[in-house]
């Protein structure tokens, strides 16, 4: 016991942790995203590199949830509720983790995963199923199944309430894209959001479903390369992009320096950042407001 609490307060010594402003309420919600530094020891075997980096997303959640967060996003890298049906998903180790991280804390949860599904030949793709995305039998991957990049969040109370698949995929070739429409907007008792991945924010789409009535906030889990000319700097075209669009962006972004992958960010469309980072400090860090 001792030993696990020390590991604790050592973690969250870690965190930049920015609080201030109102708290939630009828006018107000107060939104938490996560920089992590990930573990990626490939010395370890694959479920210890999953726990140590759930790990840091439980600090950051129970963080969350003393400071009175209504939403956390973390970065890129059907109603149910796994946390509940532990029976049907004790083989989904991530999913399980995050539905729990937002039923424990009571907090809405935009995380980022791999989600696979088997390809079952019938006419049409149905999204919200848990195992298979069925397609045209043509369409089939010769492996049976397809691979998306993956956003998915949860409700306050562990429940699946919105899954949306990475659009423009960017040098990730053992991804599949998704052929059918969708419909990433949910709805919280603070707002209507909707969700994005990484590059899908430069391309068009990524407009369409802020263009909807009512949603005015975008939770946006991102790997993003700070490079030029092809890429701008992930800070400041976070920014651009909430105060042009109208909306308010929530921007976690994995922090790996070495390859430019940094910048988070809390930014609103009259204020631009109420907070961000951009500092290759190689530490994680936690932005709430």
């Amino acid at each position: 016991m001792e030993k696990a609490l020390c590991f604790e307060i050592q973690l969250i010594a870690t965190f930049v942790l920015f609080v201030y402003g109102s708290g939630a309420g009828d006018n107000y919600y107060r939104a938490a995203v996560l920089e992590p530094v990930q573990f990626t020891d490939v010395s370890h075997v694959p479920k210890e590199v999953i726990k140590r980096n759930l790990d840091i997303y439980e600090t950051a959640a129970k963080t969350a949830l003393a400071n009175e967060v209504d939403i956390i996003v973390y970065p890129e890298c059907g109603y149910v509720n796994p946390c509940v049906q532990k029976d049907k998903f004790h083989n989904y180790q991530i999913l399980s983790k995050l539905s729990c991280l937002a039923k424990e804390n009571k907090l809405y949860v935009v995380a980022n995963t791999l989600d696979f599904k088997k390809c079952k030949t019938i006419e049409t793709c149905d999204a919200d199923g848990i195992d298979e995305c069925p397609s045209k039998e043509s369409a089939c991957p010769e492996d049976g199944g397809y691979f998306y990049n993956t956003n998915i969040v949860f409700d306050r109370k562990g429940t699946l309430v919105s899954r949306y698949y990475k659009k423009h995929l960017f040098f990730e070739k053992n991804m599949n894209t998704p052929d059918f429409p969708q419909d990433a907007t949910f709805n919280t008792d603070f707002g209507n959001f909707t969700t994005v991945i990484c590059f899908d924010l430069i391309f068009k789409e990524s407009v369409e479903d802020v263009e909807k009535p009512a949603v005015v906030n975008l939770a946006y889990p991102t790997y993003w390369f700070d490079h030029v000319p092809y890429i701008f700097f992930a800070t400041p075209y976070q920014q651009a992009w909430a105060m042009m669009n109208n909306v308010n962006l929530l921007a976690a972004n994995v922090h790996t320096p070495g390859t430019g992958t940094l910048g988070s960010g809390i930014y609103t469309p009259s204020k631009g950042a109420l907070i961000y980072t951009h500092n290759p400090d190689f530490r994680t860090k936690l932005l709430n407001f």
